[in-house]
């Protein structure tokens, strides 16, 4: 995960700029070199600098089916493009301009997304003109796809073992960043499946249970965690794992002595002392108003639980 933490970087920026509806130019340092990327109402435009092409637009058009072969072939023998490829294309009768302005965009995003593979990135933004020396792209790509495009790419490799580790089993909740990142954004009907329980917040088996172990929302959540994009709630963690521990108890139907953490000889003295224990760390009003509804109902059921298991020793003892 050693250029992890570049991507991370280089996302916050573009993101950033997006809510900001910057215009100017994003200058990027990094290994393998530096790059400009001209930035439009938020969104990137154009990218110069050294980050591979991915192949000539003619390529590109010819692989998707949108290049008239034999009209290329007529206007390359007149000479070479004497401006922009891609108008040079459309007025040379060689593809249509709706194809050329797709495959302007997917070489755009290929580039960009070429930027998260490097490795200490430093960037600088420059508002004004956006003026990189090469031909912006017509239409708006936008930033929050190009990061979670990236990201997925940046983690694809990465071992899951060591992706479900670092998420953890703690609770997790979309933070505003989280909700402008997935707004609009494309996902697979397994990540989509997951966003309305993280947007009230959940533990991170939960959400991945939703999307039935899918590596590709293992991946998302990773992306969005890296990102801040999903992040704990704002109680201790000390609480939440108490909480998790005692949520997880409950389901596997844990006796009355387990979730009260007392041995077999317990009276209905020592059931209360460790209820007046838990439900002071545990209750709802512990957690406040502003934690995600899903978390407030786990701490009521937990604390609803411990009250009839006192209750169930008290009456054996």
């Amino acid at each position: 995960m050693d250029r992890l933490p570049a991507a991370t970087s280089l996302a916050t920026a573009l993101l950033a700029l997006e809510r900001s509806h910057a215009t100017g130019v994003l200058h990027v340092r990094g290994v393998p070199g530096e790059a400009r990327l001209a930035i439009i109402d938020g969104t990137p435009r154009a990218l110069e600098g050294a980050v591979a092409q991915g192949g000539s637009l003619g390529d590109r058009l010819a692989r998707s089916g949108g290049l008239d072969v034999r009209a290329h072939a007529e206007a390359l023998q007149a000479g070479p493009p004497p401006g922009p490829v891609g108008r040079w294309l459309v007025e040379s009768g060689s593809a249509r301009p709706e194809a050329v302005a797709h495959a302007l965009r997917e070489q755009l995003r290929e580039r960009v997304r070429a930027l998260f593979r490097w490795d200490s990135v430093e960037y600088r933004f420059a508002a004004g003109a956006p003026d990189v020396g090469v031909p912006v792209v017509p239409d708006a790509v936008r930033a929050a796809d190009l990061v979670l495009s990236a990201m997925r790419d940046a983690l694809a490799q990465e071992p899951l073992l060591g992706l479900r580790r670092f998420l953890g089993d703690g609770l997790l909740v979309l933070t505003p960043l989280g909700e402008a990142l997935l707004e609009h954004a494309a996902l697979w009907p397994d990540e989509a499946a997951m966003v309305p329980t993280l947007r009230a917040g959940a533990a991170v088996d939960a959400l991945l249970s939703i999307a039935r172990g899918s590596p590709r929302a293992l991946r998302l959540l990773a992306a969005l965690r890296y990102l801040r994009a999903a992040a704990s709630p704002g109680a201790t963690s000390d609480t939440y794992t108490l909480l998790l521990r005692k949520t997880r108890e409950l389901r596997r139907a844990a006796d009355a002595g387990t979730l009260l953490e007392l041995d077999e000889h317990a009276d209905g003295a020592a059931a209360r002392r460790s209820l007046r224990r838990f439900a002071g760390a545990l209750h709802p009003d512990r957690f406040g108003p502003e934690v995600p509804t899903a978390l407030r109902n786990a701490s009521s059921e937990v604390v609803g639980a411990l009250a009839r298991a006192a209750e169930r020793i008290a009456r054996s003892a």
